[in-house]
């Protein structure tokens, strides 16, 4: 039942992304920011960009070093 429901979540946001694009000339996007280098954080990233991949999502990384202040990451 799990491996089902997920086959048919994909697809039914892999058809509202077409339509996004098609209808509107919309891409949806995801942003991520990741501060220092945690490998299990990096592992959670990647995920989640395969994710979407899979339903047409764009997706982007920015990668700060561990010594970014909060002043910096918020600028």
């Amino acid at each position: 039942m799990g491996k089902f429901l997920q086959r048919k979540l994909k697809m039914k946001w892999k058809s509202g992304v077409e339509a996004l694009v098609s209808g509107r000339g919309v891409t949806p996007g995801l942003a991520t920011v990741l501060v220092g280098d945690d490998p299990a954080s990096k592992m959670y990233v990647r995920l989640k960009h395969k994710a979407c991949e899979r339903v047409g999502i764009r997706a982007e990384d920015h990668f700060l070093p561990a010594e970014t202040s909060q002043e910096e990451l918020i600028s």
